[in-house]
């Protein structure tokens, strides 16, 4: 995933954006099971789709740790 390479927490970024989003990113913070047809177990009828819990309270941490952080900044650049 190319958004996962990048450095300055841009990637954190594209992942919170795709969970906002509903973007294809987020699969990979997802666990995937393939459902077969039971007569060809050759034949994918679906996927289904579990986020983890774990990597959700991860990214709303880094998010929120984000965002403490700009506001800081902010602050600091304002003269608070």
């Amino acid at each position: 995933m190319d958004g996962l390479v990048q450095g300055d927490g841009v990637w954190v970024y594209r992942m919170l954006s795709g969970f906002v989003h509903s973007g294809p990113r987020v699969l990979a913070a997802m666990s995937q099971r393939q459902v077969v047809d039971p007569e060809d177990p050759s034949e994918v009828l679906g996927v289904t789709l579990t986020a983890s819990a774990e990597q959700t309270r991860v990214f709303t941490q880094m998010a929120v740790t984000g965002l403490d952080l700009a506001l800081r900044e902010l602050e600091q650049y304002a003269g608070r």
